[in-house]
């Protein structure tokens, strides 16, 4: 009876130590430009492989024409390139876009006179490979007891 009970203290020990894992993903990124809205807008190059995973687009006002969204990246594998043509003053989609170290992001936009828009918004969602995200351990008591966890 004595070895069941130094077992049952031994498990006991070790559940409380359990240890959770928490990734901290996707990253924003996100451009803003006002005035003249032709021409590139953002420029961003990628520090590491990853995913896009959501694109979200943005202007003061509804165009009153169409306006062309050309979002590109470029890489050793070619260019990959997705064209939105947009007529509502805001727009936002989930996409599946693999990207690569050191490929290179850029957004053009192609509007008239007439579109009337001169702030335009454009944000995407990335998420980095595994391997090159930040990974942290807690003991599961250090995240019970932090205040700032949400309950």
């Amino acid at each position: 009876m004595d070895k069941v009970e130094r077992l049952q203290r031994r498990l006991e020990r070790k559940q409380r130590k359990q240890r959770v894992k928490t990734i901290t993903t996707p990253y924003p990124i996100s451009y803003c430009m006002t005035g003249d809205l032709n021409g590139n807008a953002l420029r961003y190059m990628f520090p590491c492989s990853g995913k896009i995973t959501k694109i979200a687009i943005s202007f003061n006002s509804k165009p009153k024409e169409v306006v062309v969204v050309n979002v590109n990246i470029e890489g050793e594998l070619g260019v990959k390139s997705e064209g939105f043509k947009l007529d509502k003053k805001t727009y936002s989609a989930k996409v599946n876009i693999d990207v690569y170290e050191l490929d290179k992001l850029t957004v053009s936009i192609s509007s008239t006179e007439a579109a009337k828009v001169n702030e335009f918004w454009i944000a995407f969602l990335w998420e980095p490979i595994v391997k090159d995200a930040s990974v942290r351990s807690f003991l599961v008591e250090e995240l019970n007891n932090d205040e700032t966890t949400e309950k």
